[in-house]
């Protein structure tokens, strides 16, 4: 994956909240933003809470950014400064020694940005005390025009307001120059919301960072993956162009960042004029979570598998139980795992007969297209298709057209486990769940491509069986049949 980062000024320089490429998170200080470029792989992206480009003339209330961003902020307008003319902050003659001189520099600033402005507008103390960070942005992206296709301008406040539903937050981030706990605690959720890792909200600050700097380079890092993920948008769009060619635009993440009209998923009216969506609610929700979270954290995975197609090393055949699910189980990124689901994860036999197989063309596909290297065959615990194979006549699995049939994969092994009166009905299902597994590897072992290839030494075939009530995998030897103790400790892990 690409790193990602978020950047705001801080007392000792510049606080950036990471998301590298390994998946690692951190909250680090640089003294200056080339010291961060340095560190940082050539590619990575990086949203920056610094205003660049800078117009000779400013015709109205600062650049067009901020004349585009300042509607979004509403009551929150007052923290976005209008940024002068180049001229007035390449007037920047410090540092000051004393309060006088910087008084007197101020001056100097405001009466330039006057002459530079229609109508004439001087400069905010705040927006004076931030040209020399200004400057630093600037001269490193004329000297290297590479940057400007990585390093982005953003603010805090007006990327909040578009993650917030195109609302600014209720609560001012400030109060009197102090941080705002009700602000805070706002905009904290907010960030946690939209995927920002409790390792960047709840880690130590780094020295010389407040917590304003944190929320606010949290808040630049979101929009850092959006402008990754493809998914933000420059106000004013198209940007500007300084004489430089430096854009003038501030990014903020597009609002929503998955709207009905984007996804194809907008409510339906029916014939009797009630609204319907087109799928389920929850799977929506879920979905747009999925779009605002993993998807923004691993566009490029995702990216490079469309391109490039799936190579899994391995194949797992799972039963369709909604308690089971190999990728979470296995925490398995996209393209990691090619997984086939059945009910009672079974594989029937090498059967050729031109009929319908499901199971069979996966494994078909997934052998001899994908060549993965090992197929599991993963059982689990109160398997509902094992039960139904132990009681063939109960309800409401029997009578039926499809399961019945299926279940007969296991018909002779099963008649023999339900009749063996010295186990209790839980022990003789989880002892038909386990070989079931094994009846299936050794049906697997009757397809002609799949037996080459392990003889060659090609393809591995095991098996695992998980508890849905402790989480436990247990491994199968390849050389007995038995089921292993798992090597994870899950009490151990929770605790």
């Amino acid at each position: 994956m690409r790193t990602l980062a978020g950047v705001d000024g801080c007392r000792r320089g510049w606080l950036a909240a990471v998301a590298h490429g390994d998946g690692r998170h951190e909250l680090r200080v640089f003294a200056s933003l080339a010291a961060l470029l340095s560190a940082l792989p050539a590619d990575a992206l990086i949203a920056v809470d610094m205003p660049i480009g800078l117009p000779e003339r400013i015709r109205g209330p600062g650049r067009a950014a901020e004349q585009a961003a300042r509607p979004l902020l509403a009551r929150r307008s007052a923290s976005l400064f209008s940024m002068p003319a180049r001229s007035a902050v390449e007037a920047w003659n410090g540092p000051h020694g004393s309060a006088a001189e910087r008084a007197a520099a101020h001056a100097r600033a405001s009466a330039l940005a006057r002459a530079a402005s229609e109508p004439p507008r001087g400069v905010s103390r705040q927006g004076f005390m931030l040209f020399p960070r200004i400057l630093e942005i600037d001269r490193l992206l004329r000297a290297d025009p590479a940057l400007r296709a990585r390093v982005f301008e953003s603010h805090p406040e007006t990327a909040f307001a578009v993650l917030n539903g195109a609302q600014p937050m209720a609560h001012p981030k400030k109060h009197g120059g102090r941080a705002s706990g009700p602000g805070m605690a706002e905009r904290r959720a907010l960030l946690a919301a939209h995927g920002v890792p409790a390792a960047l909200l709840a880690a130590a600050r780094p020295a010389g960072a407040g917590e304003d700097d944190r929320i606010d380079a949290c808040a630049m890092l979101l929009v850092a993956r959006a402008i990754a993920a493809g998914r933000a948008r420059s106000l004013p769009e198209p940007p500007e162009r300084d004489a430089h060619m430096l854009p003038i635009a501030i990014w903020v993440p597009r609002a929503p960042l998955c709207s009905a009209e984007e996804t194809g998923l907008e409510a339906l009216q029916t014939s009797d004029g009630a609204m319907m969506t087109l799928l389920p609610d929850t799977l929506l929700s879920g979905y747009r979570s999925f779009v605002q979270g993993r998807y923004l954290q691993e566009t490029q995975t995702y990216r490079a598998l469309a391109r490039d197609g799936q190579t899994p090393e391995t194949m797992v055949i799972a039963c369709c139980d909604s308690r089971a699910a190999p990728e979470t189980i296995f925490g398995a990124g996209a393209g990691e795992l090619f997984v086939a689901r059945n009910v009672a994860n079974l594989v029937p036999p090498y059967n050729p007969d031109g009929e319908f197989h499901g199971t069979s063309a996966a494994l078909e596909f997934a052998v001899q297209a994908l060549k993965v290297r090992n197929i599991v065959v993963m059982g689990h615990g109160r398997c509902g298709g094992i039960k139904a194979a132990l009681s063939p006549g109960s309800e409401p699995l029997s009578p039926g057209d499809f399961i019945g049939k299926w279940m007969s994969i296991l018909q002779p092994v099963a008649e023999t486990v339900a009749a063996n009166a010295l186990m209790t009905s839980g022990e003789r299902q989880t002892a038909l769940e386990r070989i079931s597994i094994r009846t299936s590897i050794a049906n697997l072992r009757t397809f002609p491509y799949i037996a080459a290839r392990e003889r060659a030494g090609e393809l591995r075939l095991c098996g695992a069986w998980f508890d849905i009530s402790t989480a436990e995998l247990w491994a199968m030897d390849p050389e007995t049949g038995d089921f292993q103790r798992p090597l994870v400790d899950v009490e151990d892990a929770v605790i």
